[in-house]
C-alpha cells in the first residue's frame, strides 16, 4: 500500500503541474499574438505617417506657391491701379467715374481745372449734388457732347462740355457711369488749330505741285538752251545771251 499512494501522488502532482504549464503556455500565445498585433499597427501607423507627411510636404508646397501667385497678382495689379491713375491724371480732359449710385468715385486734375473743385470736396458726393444737374439728365444712357453751365459748390457757374458714358456689367446691370469734361473755348482753340493745320498742309501740297508744274517747261527751257550753246559756240555776244539763259534756268529750278 505504501508504494501504491506514493506512486498516485506522484501522478496527482504530475497532472497539478501540467495543469498549470497549459494556461502560462496559453497566456504566452496570446502575448506572442498581441506583439504581433501591435507590431503590424506600428508599420501601419509608420506608414500612415509617412504618407501624411508627403501630402503634407505637397500642400505646403502648394499653398507657397499659391501664396507667390497671389503675391505676384496683387503687385501686378497695383501696379495697373498706379499706371492707370497716372494716365487719368495726365489726361487733358476731365474725367468723372460715379458708382450705380452717382457717387462720386473718380475726379482728376483736369475736372479740378475746368470746374473748380477739389477731389475731396467732391469724392463720395452724387454727382447731381454737387454741380446740380437737370432732372433730365440720363447718366444710365450715352449722351453727345453738349455744352453746360455747372454750378461749382463755391458758387458761380463753370461753362464746359460734357458727354457720359454709362458702365454696364455683363448681365445689364447699371454700375456707373463715366463723364468726361472739356473746356469750350479750349476745344474751339484746338479746332481753330486743326483747321490752320490743315490749311498749312493744303498749301505745302499745292506748292509741290506748283513746284512740279514750273520744273517741267524749265526743263525743257535748260535742254534747248544747251543746244543753242552748241550753235553759238563761235559767236561771243550770242553765246553770252545763251549763258545768261541758262542761269536763270538754275536760279528758278
Amino acid at each position: 500500500m505504501g508504494n501504491a499512494e506514493c506512486g498516485m501522488k506522484d501522478v496527482e502532482l504530475k497532472g497539478r503541474v501540467k495543469k498549470r504549464r497549459e494556461p502560462a503556455a496559453a497566456q504566452l500565445a496570446l502575448v506572442a499574438d498581441a506583439f504581433h498585433a501591435f507590431t503590424s499597427a506600428t508599420r501601419d501607423l509608420q506608414s500612415s505617417y509617412g504618407a501624411l507627411q508627403e501630402r503634407v510636404r505637397m500642400l505646403t508646397a502648394e499653398l507657397a506657391e499659391t501664396n507667390r501667385r497671389l503675391s505676384t497678382s496683387r503687385e501686378e495689379g497695383e501696379r495697373m491701379r498706379r499706371y492707370l491713375e497716372n494716365v487719368l491724371e495726365e489726361i487733358g480732359k476731365g474725367v468723372v467715374v460715379v458708382d450705380e449710385e452717382e457717387r462720386i468715385s473718380v475726379f482728376n486734375r483736369a475736372a479740378e481745372a475746368l470746374t473748380g473743385c477739389t477731389r475731396e470736396e467732391v469724392q463720395g458726393h452724387t454727382v447731381r449734388s454737387v454741380f446740380h444737374l437737370p432732372s433730365d439728365v440720363d447718366l444710365q444712357s450715352s449722351s453727345i457732347p453738349s455744352v453746360a453751365k455747372l454750378l461749382a459748390p463755391g458758387g458761380g457757374r463753370r461753362e464746359v462740355e460734357w458727354s457720359t458714358s454709362p458702365i454696364v456689367s455683363s448681365d445689364g446691370v447699371f454700375r456707373g457711369a463715366v463723364i468726361l469734361l472739356e473746356d469750350p473755348a479750349e476745344k474751339r482753340r484746338a479746332d481753330e488749330m486743326r483747321e490752320r493745320m490743315k490749311t498749312f498742309s493744303a498749301l505745302g501740297e499745292m506748292s509741290v505741285t506748283i513746284a512740279h508744274e514750273i520744273r517741267n517747261p524749265l526743263g525743257a527751257m535748260e535742254l534747248f538752251a544747251s543746244l543753242l550753246m552748241e550753235e553759238f559756240r563761235g559767236d561771243a555776244r550770242k553765246g553770252e545771251l545763251v549763258e545768261n539763259l541758262m542761269h536763270g534756268v538754275h536760279t528758278l529750278n
